[in-house]
């Protein structure tokens, strides 16, 4: 019974997840994700109360979902801390290109809103102290806020064109969606900032 209820509420948030990216936040309906999940409305309201409590529970999912696989990329045994950077940049990249939808979503309430506690800055605050702790290993001769200052550059390069690849193609002429353009485009920041 326990693994019957556990297997609906993933789908329904697997669903919900699927919604966002598609309709963006403001566009989910719960007939959406019951239609998408395989579910009646109702068993959206037993399992999580409210469409907000689902949202919320959806954003949470995938934060946890990408910022583990950014952190388990860092913590790789690779002593090399620029292979191992350079492995998170791709998949910030990959993920912000895959899934767009979400990350505006995760930045609806502070670009909209003017909110500064979300879940998710703090979830990424937490993680550019990860990787500004790796740099500083490296780079002992730099200052923490001068290492800060470059990790934030860094991941804003990729985030930022992850979001919206059509800007750099039409003004750069930088296709992003093809892999080799985004290793290519990496390799770039990595040398700048390892230099």
């Amino acid at each position: 019974m326990e693994n019957t209820r556990l297997g609906v509420q993933k789908r329904i948030i697997e669903a919900t997840i699927f919604c966002i990216e598609r309709d963006g936040l403001s566009g989910v309906t719960i007939r959406g994700i019951a239609g998408k999940a395989g579910v009646n409305s109702a068993a959206i309201s037993y399992y999580f109360r409210s469409k907000e409590a689902l949202l919320d529970k959806a954003l949470a999912v995938s934060l946890e979902n990408a910022f583990g696989d950014w952190e388990a990329l860092l913590r790789q045994q690779s002593p090399d801390l620029k292979t191992r950077v350079r492995s998170v940049l791709l998949e910030v990249m990959e993920g912000s290109l895959k899934f767009p939808g979400i990350v505006k979503a995760h930045l609806y309430d502070t670009f909209i809103n003017g909110a500064s506690r979300t879940l998710f800055l703090r979830r990424f605050a937490k993680f550019l102290v990860s990787l500004t702790r790796e740099h500083g290993v490296f780079f002992p001769d730099r200052s923490v806020r001068q290492i800060g200052s470059e990790v934030v550059q860094m991941v804003s390069a990729v985030l930022l064109p992850g979001i919206m690849p059509q800007l750099f193609r039409h003004t750069a002429g930088v296709d992003l969606t093809r892999a080799d353009t985004r290793a290519a485009y990496v390799d770039t920041l990595i040398d700048h900032i390892f230099r």
